[in-house]
């Protein structure tokens, strides 16, 4: 299973994911470098914990058909639930979870505002099934620099807790660096990675602005940065396994 970070600031949001895949029967890793994110024109991003295919498809390329023309982010959730919903519904019971969790940009493009979406048909910390997808929305609270979020494989709250306290110093300032959290949120990946054997150390990082970029390359220092693409599309393989923070 996948583990998933989200952060949310006033300025950036930013998702890590691992890329390994390991096979449910076997327990075996067959991939340390699978496609899991997608995103859409420098506003939203998107990664997926369960099956590694939808169908005949793999996840993240259901992901971008699904979302094709879908631009409003109040529209996300309920197009995958009803695909996903007719697909899982004949998968054995072992193999059905699946998690969708993305952040990104909502309002007027004046004033963005971050917003968290999740839809899952299991519950990350018992792993048992639920009876239907449900989906719900998180926004960042007036009064909060930061939120932390994991998705997929359980995180413990105590864990969760001391790193947003960390991000929390680093965030709101003048110039707030997105790789210091990411450095942060890649340290807590990495020890959750050693006490689970389907959570990989190479992960995609994508960090997306408040206002998009319009100059400089789409990638950063292990980050990716999505912008310039006019619709859904899968975020490229920046293995952060090997590259150094900023």
């Amino acid at each position: 299973m996948t583990l998933i970070l989200t952060a949310m600031t006033r300025r950036s949001v930013i998702q890590v994911a691992d890329m390994r895949l390991t096979n449910v029967r076997t327990g075996r890793v067959e991939d340390e470098s699978t496609a899991k994110m997608v995103a859409y024109a420098g506003r939203f991003v998107l990664s997926f914990a369960g099956p590694a295919s939808m169908g005949r498809e793999p996840t993240a390329e259901w992901m971008t058909r699904v979302l094709a023309g879908v631009h409003d982010p109040a529209e996300i959730l309920g197009a995958l639930a009803e695909s996903a919903e007719r697909i899982v519904r004949h998968y054995p019971p072992h193999i059905r979870g699946l998690a969708v969790v993305g952040a990104g940009w909502s309002g007027e493009p004046d004033h963005p505002e971050p917003i968290y979406i999740q839809l899952t048909n299991f519950d990350f910390g018992s792993g048992a099934l639920l009876p239907r997808f449900q989906a719900s929305r998180t926004a960042l609270e007036p009064n909060e620099k930061v939120l932390l979020l994991s998705a997929g494989v359980p995180v413990s709250e105590t864990q969760v807790s001391e790193v947003q306290q960390l991000m929390r110093r680093r965030a709101g300032r003048r110039e707030e660096r997105p790789a210091e959290l990411v450095a942060l949120m890649v340290r807590l990946a990495r020890s959750v990675a050693f006490g689970q054997r389907t959570v990989g150390t190479r992960f995609l990082v994508a960090s997306i602005p408040a206002i998009p970029r319009t100059e400089g390359p789409p990638f950063s220092t292990g980050m990716a940065t999505p912008a310039g693409h006019p619709d859904w599309h899968q975020v490229a393989a920046v293995d952060y396994a090997h590259m150094r923070g900023g």
